[in-house]
Order: structure tokens, then C-alpha cells, then sequence
């Protein structure tokens, strides 16, 4: 059974080649995962309806060798697949998606590399939640003893949300590191992304379900907040990098510096969907990273003048001001002080929500599409200065 099962993964579980650079991992990636790819935000085309690569073969799913998978929780997973998949005797429904060959693929591709790299291109808090509503929904077809198209396009989507995570960010990686050795990021393990799109995307489908209950779970997938968030947030991390190639071409130095903390927030950024106040911290700690700790880069570019006067670059200041007030004690110092940064977090509250503080998950989402709105305007209106 293992040689049978293990041809059916063939392509997707022989990752234990030689892999010496970002870039070569890269494509190996994007083998597995490229395949889940959009265009840019502004122009999303349903590609997404091709389905997965992770389908698995109905003919003998039972007794699958343990050894096949990364771990034995994933194993364990993959046996709850197996018994799903028998119920469905007559192949009515389509290819059961297999979250236990994505993961291990996944796992088995980052596993000589760094605790750094690993974490930047599949955080293991993603692969925990995809494996989690995986097995919620296994053991929920096991109790209703029946499996349903509904069910398996959520785990399909989910699937597919964590393929396009995973690609974006080690092509992201690549284009950042280039072809440095690996050991360059040995040391680095003080930031850890923070994703959540994965946790919050079934609660998402099924509301967009009770909206139209005909809808697959593909369709309902692109009308998501966490997918339109984390679509938004990488294009606009894609500018970021496009900013910095034109500074290269033209013997420029690049303006935006890739640090740990800064590849981190990139990550964190592209994966996170505002629903409270940690996540709506993660994403101003993200932003305030790229840009705020960046800011002497821009003034250089454009003088200090501008980005002090000008009303495109005001957002990276309301971004410092919301960021005092999620991880700093405002109350420390004079009353005049305390009192102007109450004064001017208020105001950056204000300009996005119309109210000095957030206090509801619409409050956060609709601050988070704002500041969005409003980096990506500063970004387009910084590759027209590098390119002038």
C-alpha cells in the first residue's frame, strides 16, 4: 500500500534533493504550490476554480503507511481522510483534497533549512490551523457519516489559501536574499509572523454561504475578507519590492531595507486579516516596520519637507501614532505630553474610522482597508519619484 499511495504523491513528497539557495527553493515551491497564483489585486481572475493539486486518488486509501507523512498527528490526519474518502462509495463527489500530503510536502521541502527561513515561508501557526479545520471537518463527516461538496471545497479553499501563502512568500523571500547561502539566516530568530488568515477563512465561507446558498465554496472564497485583505497586502508589499528594483536599475540605493523584523511584518502583513486588537496590532507593527522605520530612505529621496507637509506620507505618522498607542504607555511623562499623544492617536483613529478609538471587528476591518487605501497610493506615488 505504501509504494501504491506514495506514487500517487510522487511529485509532491520528493523534496529531499539538494536545495542551497532561496532561489532554488523558490522553484521548488512554486512546483507544489505556484500553481494557486493570482494576478494583482486589481484584477483577480477565479483560478482558483481549477481546483487542487492535493487530490489523492480514491483506490485503496486504507491502510496508509504512516511513515509517508511528517509527523504522526499529520499521519493521524491522513488516516481520517482515508475513512472520509470510503464514504464515498461511488465516487459521486470529487477528488478528496489531502491536507496530510500538503503539509507534509510543505514540511518536507523547508526541512533542512533554517528555523528562520521555515517560519517565513510556512509559519507553523498556518500549518497548525490548516491541519486543525482539517480535522474538524473529517470528524464532522464522520458523526454525519456522509460527506458533502460544501465540505470539501471549504477544506479545498483552505488548502488553496495556505498553497498561495506559501508560494508568494518564498518567491518573496527569494527576490529579497537573491542567491545567498542559506547560513546568512542562521541567526536569525527574534520575529516570528503572525498569520491568521487560515483561523478565520471557514467562519468567513460559511457566512458568505447564508448570504447565497448555492454558492461553491471557491466562489464564496474570493468574496472573503481574509482573502481580499491578504490579496491587498501582498500587491502592496509587491510595490515595495518594485520600488526597490527600480532603485537598483538605476544605480539608486534601494529605499526600503529588508530586515528581520522588516521580512517578518512582510509576511505577517500579506497573511493577516483585522478582527481584533492583536491582529490590527500585527498589521500597524507591519507597516511601521516597512515604512516608518524606513522613513529616513524616503526623506532622502523626496526631502524631509515634503514628507512632513505632504498629505501622501501622513499615513506612515498615523500608523507611529496607532502603534504608541497598541505597544506603549502613554501616560508616561508630563501632562502636556500625555495629553498630545492622546490628542494625535485620537486624530489617526479618527481619519480612518470617524471615532478616536476602535472598539468593534467592523472598527478594525474598515481601519485596515483605509490604511491600505492609503499605503498604496504613498507606494504608487514613490515608484513615480524613483522612476522621475
Amino acid at each position: 500500500m505504501k509504494e501504491e499511495y506514495s506514487k500517487g504523491l510522487e511529485q509532491n513528497l520528493s523534496v529531499m534533493q539538494a536545495i542551497s539557495s532561496l532561489t532554488s527553493l523558490s522553484a521548488r515551491i512554486n512546483d507544489m504550490c505556484g500553481r494557486t497564483r493570482l494576478p494583482e489585486y486589481s484584477a483577480i481572475q477565479t483560478v482558483l476554480k481549477g481546483g487542487s493539486i492535493w487530490d489523492v486518488p480514491k483506490p485503496k486509501w486504507t491502510a496508509i503507511d504512516a511513515a509517508v507523512f511528517s509527523t504522526p498527528s499529520v499521519a493521524a490526519l491522513a488516516a481520517m481522510e482515508a475513512q472520509s474518502k470510503m464514504l464515498d462509495r461511488n465516487s459521486a463527489i470529487a477528488p478528496l483534497t489531502s491536507v496530510a500530503a500538503q503539509i507534509s510536502s510543505i514540511t518536507d521541502a523547508l526541512a533542512s533549512q533554517t528555523d528562520y527561513i521555515r517560519q517565513l515561508i510556512a509559519p507553523a501557526t498556518m500549518l497548525a490551523d490548516l491541519q486543525r479545520v482539517a480535522e474538524q471537518t473529517h470528524k464532522s463527516i464522520a458523526v454525519a457519516g456522509k460527506m458533502t461538496p460544501w465540505q470539501l471545497g471549504v477544506l479545498d479553499s483552505v488548502s488553496l489559501m495556505v498553497d498561495r501563502q506559501v508560494d508568494w512568500a518564498s518567491r518573496f523571500s527569494s527576490i529579497t536574499y537573491s542567491d545567498y547561502p542559506f547560513t546568512l539566516t542562521e541567526g536569525y530568530n527574534n520575529f516570528i509572523p503572525k498569520v491568521n488568515v487560515i483561523e478565520v477563512l471557514p467562519e468567513e465561507l460559511e457566512y458568505e454561504k447564508t448570504l447565497q446558498e448555492d454558492i461553491s465554496a471557491n466562489e464564496a472564497l474570493e468574496k472573503t475578507p481574509a482573502f481580499r485583505f491578504s490579496e491587498r497586502a501582498k500587491a502592496l508589499i509587491e510595490r515595495v519590492t518594485t520600488i526597490n528594483n527600480i532603485c537598483k536599475r538605476t544605480n539608486r540605493k534601494p529605499i526600503f531595507t529588508f530586515s528581520e523584523a522588516t521580512m517578518m511584518a512582510a509576511v505577517t502583513l500579506g497573511g493577516t486579516e483585522c478582527v481584533n486588537r492583536n491582529s490590527f496590532g500585527d498589521v500597524i507593527d507591519s507597516l511601521y516596520f516597512i515604512f516608518y522605520e524606513n522613513l529616513e530612505h524616503i526623506k532622502a529621496l523626496v526631502t524631509e519637507e515634503s514628507v512632513v507637509n505632504e498629505d501622501v506620507y501622513q499615513c506612515i505618522f498615523r500608523v507611529k501614532d496607532m502603534r504608541t498607542d497598541m505597544r506603549h504607555d502613554i501616560e508616561h511623562g508630563g501632562k502636556s505630553k500625555i495629553k498630545k499623544k492622546n490628542k494625535d492617536i485620537g486624530e489617526s483613529y479618527s481619519h480612518y474610522i470617524g471615532k478616536v478609538a476602535l472598539t468593534s471587528k467592523s472598527d478594525y476591518q474598515t481601519a485596515q482597508a483605509k490604511l491600505y487605501d492609503d499605503f498604496e497610493i504613498l507606494a504608487d506615488h514613490l515608484i513615480g519619484k524613483v522612476e522621475s
